[in-house]
């Protein structure tokens, strides 16, 4: 742990994850449509996008930036069976993207449709939603904890990620239970978060 970025990594998860969230509040968006009207409320989501996606470039490239210490390597056979499972993983979170209608997700379809006044945001039960609320998010912890190699940085950049996930889910659910109210309360009473159920 010494001589790596690991606490410096923490630090920056620490101060990105709190930003990202704020921003991708109800609150902060009234903010800025009052500031910029019908373009605030047209654009938000767009420039939300954009500005999150660069940040959570830098903030992965911190990964590189410090130096580091390699803390294991998962041997043969073992990577084969873990690699299997990151690439089914993967796979799967692309579905779900694609399934929570991504243009719209991102703001793109106000950019290709000029008649929208705000993206056209639904909400989304069907495919691995039916199971859990926020596929993408388990999916995604599965393929960064299976890492074929494992090193501080990455350490530290992994448990970021995974508390922002964690953490800023809640920011999210309350955001969608303002959102859609009692369509998305009875969805989350009888949909678990991040873990199907198994039934017997």
């Amino acid at each position: 742990m010494a001589n790596t970025g690991f606490f410096w990594i923490l630090l920056a998860g620490a101060i990105f994850g709190p930003i990202h969230s704020l921003l991708a509040t109800l609150e902060i968006k009234a903010k800025v449509e009052g500031w910029l009207g019908q373009a605030g409320k047209k654009y938000y989501r767009f420039f939300y996008v954009v500005i999150a996606s660069l940040t959570t470039l830098g903030y992965a490239c911190l990964v590189l930036v410090f130096p580091d210490k390699l803390i294991y390597k998962i041997p043969i056979p073992y990577v084969i069976i873990t690699s299997l499972l990151e690439i089914g993983a993967t796979v799967a979170a692309s579905r779900c993207v694609l399934d929570s209608r991504p243009m719209s997700f991102i703001g793109v379809d106000v950019l290709l449709n000029p008649k929208l006044s705000a993206p056209d945001e639904k909400l989304v039960t069907s495919g691995f939603y039916r199971w859990m609320r926020h596929p993408i998010y388990t999916f995604s912890l599965v393929v960064i904890w299976l890492s074929p190699l494992m090193t501080w940085n990455l350490l530290a950049l992994f448990l970021g990620v995974s508390a922002y996930m964690l953490v800023g889910s809640w920011f999210e659910e309350q955001k969608l239970l303002r959102q859609f109210g009692e369509a998305y309360a009875d969805y989350q009473k009888n949909t678990p978060a991040f873990i199907p159920k198994i039934k017997r």
